[in-house]
């Protein structure tokens, strides 16, 4: 690819998430392992494995918005990338989402305002 992001978040994991480090899809991993060398791919890897190893970091590597989560999407449209055209195309999905990951602990219906930036407890709004 021709750019690499990346994210880094601490002090929450969703949904079975597990620290450590990510790629966005397998392609990016491959073509990381290429760029780098298997050795020093290997070396990277593991550093980072060891570096987040009994916390709650995750470090997610993408090389384009789509690749990430629709929940990622939405909540990087709505404050840096600034993309609302992206954010209303992905909102969909996003309630889809937040209505089959079940009730919430006190029994209500989640709704867009209970996703949050992970590690800042802002919505998407306040995130903006």
């Amino acid at each position: 690819p021709d750019n690499i992001s990346w994210f880094i978040t601490n002090g929450e994991l969703r949904g079975g998430e597990e620290p450590g480090l990510y790629f966005a899809t397998e392609a990016l991993r491959q073509t990381m392992k290429r760029m780098m060398g298997p050795q020093k791919f290997k070396i990277f890897t593991s550093h980072l494995e060891e570096e987040y190893a009994g916390t709650f970091k995750r470090h997610e590597m993408f090389s384009s918005v789509d690749d990430l989560t629709p929940i990622d999407q939405f909540l990087f449209s709505c404050g840096p990338l600034d993309d609302i055209k992206r954010a209303k195309k992905v909102l969909p999905h996003v309630l889809h989402l937040i209505s089959i990951s079940g009730l919430k602990p006190d029994g209500t219906v989640p709704n867009i305002g209970d996703i949050t930036v992970r590690g800042y407890a802002l919505n998407a709004l306040e995130w903006a």
